[in-house]
């Protein structure tokens, strides 16, 4: 108990909440840095790996741009369910 005290804000603590710490602190890291190519990919390879990097990349960038999404506000959503007419009884989702 001395040894593993249980964090603020947290019921209880485990492996998996330490690694899963982990694993989201190494995701971060690997996402605000520059892409790395793999030399054993061939070149073509290594441009779509790049590419795949990216686009990951500029989704978590977006994501965690809080100041550009305060600033937006509710207004995107808004547009997204107007865009999915979701209120139209006559609409097929199948």
């Amino acid at each position: 108990m001395k040894t593993n005290e249980i964090p603020n804000g947290e019921d209880s603590i485990n492996n998996f909440t330490s690694i899963s710490k982990n694993n989201l602190n190494l995701i971060t890291e690997i996402l605000n840095s520059e892409y790395e190519p793999n030399t054993n990919l061939t070149e073509e390879q290594q441009k779509v790996d790049k590419n795949t990097f990216t686009q990951i990349q500029n989704l978590f960038k977006t994501c965690i741009d809080t100041d550009t999404i305060d600033a937006k506000g509710k207004e995107p959503l808004i547009k997204f369910l107007k865009e999915l007419n979701i209120n139209n009884k006559e609409a097929d989702y199948t």
